[in-house]
């Protein structure tokens, strides 16, 4: 019975470590991309296609 639970254990540890190392990775990225960011916005956002907010908010008050 012992082994068992060992077994789950296991498992259990297992996918921890593998959503940790996710956790992670998924870290790394953000950071890598706030250093990006905060180097040159203008180009980072043209890089990840992210609309400029004062042209959003200047098309939406030309709309009204």
């Amino acid at each position: 019975m012992k082994q068992g639970h060992e077994h789950w254990i296991r498992e259990y540890d297992d996918e921890f470590q593998r959503i940790r190392k996710s956790a992670q990775e998924s870290k790394r990225v953000y950071d890598e991309w706030v250093r990006e960011f905060e180097r040159d916005p203008s180009n980072f956002m043209e890089e990840y296609h992210i609309p400029d907010p004062t042209a959003l908010v200047a098309e939406s008050l030309e709309d009204d």
